[in-house]
């Protein structure tokens, strides 16, 4: 009785801890970024090769009202956009994608991010530069890409759309939140919950998209620093106990950078444990096997203090086979444990 005791209970054990485990979700920061230049079809593909769980797609739009895939509301960091148009950037030397139309940025070739002021890459072992052409996909193009590989493998893939300075977009008359919900409704992804997030920095447009525009989507709350000053949003507000329970009036989650949930030490922050009081999913950005915390050593130890030690629902990475295969191999100790 004792022996069947025990083995019910390692067994629980497993169970629970495989539960745990196989909750926690992947998500491809620009697609498998660390490995080709983001924000391109060939690095979502190889994401979900690799396993990831959900693939995210920054969207901005073109002067014509097309929606594209950049993380910049600029060209010049992942394109060859002043060698093809050159002397078409704006006073801030910046070549902004409202600019210019979808048939201009097709011309473009994207590459791995540079530093601008230097020319070199940001991440001096990724993908080379002008190694390999790459062009910048639309968001119907990666709806479609995503429902055709869908189709060919059988199987679901969450995806995690950023909506990109809406009031940047606003100001340049250009209904880039209207639009981009139209396009997802058309895909069908209002009977597909389960498989998106939408995410923003700008409370405010969240708080439209939920409670004026009556969206279904699960809303993700991304959390910034005020001097980044990427919004109108008090950042320092939303990361007190108020702020994160005005959060979750709106949406389902908080996207929160990883510094403000760790200190130097990697232990939780106090805005941390006001996310644990709450109901909110925490998806921190960004894991990078190239770019570490000042706290960890390695990536698998940064895996672990945000997998297991912190208990986070899920995380974005550049490299989502590591992050992967982290999970993969924690479920199999918990079994080997038994």
């Amino acid at each position: 009785m004792r022996l069947f005791i025990l083995l019910l209970s390692a067994v629980t054990s497993f169970s629970a801890a495989q539960t745990m485990i196989n909750d926690k979700i992947v998500i491809a920061h620009r697609g498998a970024s660390g490995y080709l230049p983001e924000h391109t079809i060939p690095a979502y593909t190889f994401a979900v090769a690799q396993g990831a769980d959900f693939i995210e797609p920054d969207i901005v739009m073109t002067k014509d009202e097309e929606l594209v895939i950049l993380h910049d509301i600029y060209l010049q960091s992942t394109t060859n956009v002043n060698e093809v148009f050159p002397n078409r950037q704006r006073r801030d030397s910046n070549y902004y994608a409202a600019d210019f139309t979808l048939a201009e940025i097709k011309k473009l070739q994207v590459h791995e991010r540079i530093d601008t002021a230097s020319g070199k890459t940001v991440y001096e072992g990724r993908f080379p530069l002008d190694a390999s052409y790459f062009m910048v996909p639309t968001f119907r193009e990666f709806l479609e890409f995503v429902m055709g590989l869908e189709k060919s493998t059988g199987k679901l893939i969450g995806i995690y759309p950023e909506i990109k300075a809406p009031a940047f977009h606003k100001t340049n008359n250009l209904p880039i939140v209207e639009n981009t919900l139209a396009l997802l409704d058309s895909f069908g992804y209002r009977k597909k919950l389960d498989h998106i997030f939408l995410q923003c920095f700008d409370k405010d447009v969240l708080r439209a998209i939920k409670e004026e525009m009556h969206s279904p989507y699960p809303l993700i709350q991304l959390i910034g620093e005020n001097a980044w000053g990427i919004s109108s949003t008090d950042y320092d507000l939303l990361m007190t106990a108020e702020g994160v329970k005005e959060i979750s009036d709106y949406a389902v989650g908080i996207g929160p950078w990883i510094n403000q949930i760790t200190d130097d030490k990697g232990y939780a922050t106090q805005f941390f444990s006001h996310i644990q009081s709450s109901s909110l999913l925490i998806h921190p950005y960004t894991a990078r096997r190239d770019d570490l915390p000042n706290f960890t050593k390695d990536f698998d130890s940064l895996l672990e203090t945000l997998f297991i030690e912190l208990d986070v629902d899920g995380l974005f990475t550049d490299f989502p086979d590591v992050a992967s295969k982290f999970l993969q191999n924690r479920v199999k100790q918990a079994h080997h444990g038994t």
